[in-house]
């Protein structure tokens, strides 16, 4: 039987930088963010028992449930060779958090289904044999208007401009600048013009995922 092939329905071409406690500070005053603009986020992670996700996929791979509004959207990223990340799972239906019975069940690490389920098994990641290995909170704070460092044609094709505040299991908080346009380029461009504009200096951090492997409490 031939397998139908798995494309991603996205792929994120985003840049980021670490900031400083104080740097979010003055990035969130200055481009006039309020808890308006708040929108939180929690993300549930898992891996499989086998270990293929961590041992034999690119570096901050993820498998994921993101809760938002309510709901869980189950999602799978994997880092290109580049720059960019595909992600499979933005066409599968999301469940609600207050679904008991498929939370548990999905806890358990034993419900993946639909464009998830097929990108694991082309990964050959078992979709019946993952567990569920913690979460982490993130306070983004999206801004609605364009900064007056950023060139006007540069952000008509930018789709997000975000400060993250996230905080792990271990209590400990991080926090970044994140842009996410219609190619990389871009993406760095506004970036960088963000951070000239309050004279900090970029700083490349780990994929959130891998963070989250270093503030993990073990039972």
């Amino acid at each position: 039987m031939s397998k139908q092939k798995t494309t991603p329905n996205e792929v994120e071409l985003e840049e980021k930088s670490m900031l400083t406690a104080e740097q979010f500070d003055n990035l969130y005053v200055g481009l006039g963010l309020t808890q308006g603009h708040r929108k939180e986020q929690r993300n549930m992670y898992f891996l499989d028992k086998q270990g293929v996700i961590q041992r034999d996929l690119p570096p901050g791979t993820t498998l994921r449930a993101r809760l938002k509004k309510g709901s869980y959207q189950l999602e799978f990223k994997i880092p290109l060779e580049e720059k960019g990340t595909d992600e499979y799972g933005k066409g599968d239906p999301s469940f609600k958090e207050n679904d008991q019975l498929y939370t548990s069940l999905f806890v358990s690490g034993i419900v993946f289904s639909g464009e998830v389920r097929d990108a694991l098994v082309r990964y050959r990641v078992d979709p019946f044999n993952v567990q569920y290995v913690g979460s982490c909170v993130t306070n983004r704070y999206v801004l609605d208007s364009k900064p007056k460092s950023v060139d006007e044609e540069d952000w008509r094709f930018v789709k997000e401009v975000c400060l993250d505040e996230t905080t792990y299991p271990d209590a400990f908080t991080d926090f970044e600048l994140e842009v996410e346009s219609d190619s990389i380029e871009r993406s760095t461009k506004v970036l960088q013009a963000i951070l000239n504009q309050f004279s900090i200096e970029r700083v490349n951090g780990l994929k959130k995922i891998q963070r989250f492997y270093e503030h993990m409490v073990t039972q």
